[in-house]
C-alpha cells in the first residue's frame, strides 16, 4: 500500500510539473473573476475497459471436495476485454475555491482463460462523494468517501464455484486539475487513492478533454483506470482479490 500511495504522489506531481505555466495562469485569472456556481451533470458515460483479475480462493479441506481438487489454496489470473454492461453517471460543482463531485458506476465484467481454467464474473457497483479546495490555479486537493459493492462468481480448475459478495466503505484522498485549453475546451485530470491500513486498497485515475459547443452541452472523452485489492473471508477462510480495469471513455454533460 505504501508503494501505491507513493505512485499517487508522483503522478500528481507529474501532472503539475508538465502542465504549461500559461494554462495555470490563464485559469487562475478566470477563477478569480468572481464567477458564481458552475455545475455540470453527466447523465451517462460510456466506458469500454479491459478487465484483469488475480484471485486466491480459500484453502481446500482435506480430503478435497472434488476430483483434481488437491489441498491448498487455488489461485489464478485472467484477463479479458469482455464487458457485459456498464452505466456511469457523475456531477461536479464549483464555486469560489470549493468543489463538490460525485459519481455512481455499474459494470458487469467477465474474465476467462482455458489453461489453467479460470472464470470470474463480477458485478461492480461504486459510488463516491468528494469535496475539494482549489490551492493554485486549476489545481484542487480533494477528500471524501467511496462505497464498493461486488457480486463475484469464480471458478478455478475443478474447484466448486464460489459466490462472494463483499462490500466496503473507504476514505479517499485525491487531486484534480482542470485547466481551460481554449474558449470551448477544458482538460480534466484526476487521481485518487483509498485504503489506509484497511483490507481494501484502491487507485483510480482519468484524463479527458471536454468540449462545450453550446452553453448547455458538454461532450467529453478520454481514458480511465481503476485498480483495487481486497482481503476478505469466505466461510471464515481468507480470500484475496486484485482487479484492474482500464480503457477509453466518452460522455455527455449538461453544464449550468
Amino acid at each position: 500500500m505504501k508503494t501505491r500511495f507513493a505512485r499517487v504522489i508522483l503522478a500528481a506531481a507529474a501532472i503539475l510539473l508538465f502542465m504549461p505555466s500559461g494554462l495555470l495562469a490563464q485559469d487562475a485569472q478566470s477563477a478569480g473573476a468572481g464567477r458564481g456556481w458552475e455545475v455540470v451533470i453527466y447523465p451517462v458515460f460510456g466506458w469500454a475497459p479491459l478487465y484483469g483479475v488475480d484471485l486466491t480462493l480459500p484453502p481446500v479441506p482435506d480430503p478435497p471436495v472434488c476430483d483434481g481438487c488437491g489441498p491448498g489454496a487455488p489461485s489464478g489470473s485472467a484477463s479479458s476485454s469482455g464487458l457485459s454492461g456498464a452505466a456511469f453517471a457523475a456531477f461536479r460543482a464549483e464555486v469560489w475555491r470549493i468543489s463538490v463531485a460525485g459519481d455512481f458506476n455499474y459494470a458487469g465484467l467477465t474474465a476467462e482463460k482455458e489453461r489453467p481454467f479460470m472464470r470470474v464474473k463480477t458485478q461492480l457497483i461504486t459510488g463516491a462523494i468528494v469535496g475539494g479546495f482549489r490551492v493554485a490555479g486549476p489545481w484542487f486537493l480533494e477528500a471524501g468517501a467511496r462505497r464498493h459493492a461486488l457480486d463475484i462468481d469464480a471458478t478455478i480448475l475443478e474447484y466448486p464455484q464460489v459466490n462472494w459478495k463483499p462490500a466496503r466503505w473507504e476514505a479517499i484522498v485525491g487531486t484534480t486539475v482542470r485547466p481551460q485549453l481554449s474558449e470551448t475546451l477544458r482538460l480534466y485530470a484526476h487521481l485518487d487513492y483509498g485504503g489506509f491500513g484497511g483490507d481494501l486498497s484502491t487507485l483510480n485515475g482519468a484524463a479527458r478533454v471536454e468540449w462545450r459547443p453550446i452553453r448547455h452541452l458538454a461532450l467529453t472523452g478520454g481514458y480511465a483506470f481503476v485498480t483495487f485489492e481486497l482481503d476478505d473471508q469466505i466461510l471464515r477462510r481468507p480470500v484475496h482479490l486484485k482487479q484492474t480495469l482500464h480503457g477509453p471513455l466518452v460522455g455527455i454533460g449538461i453544464p449550468f
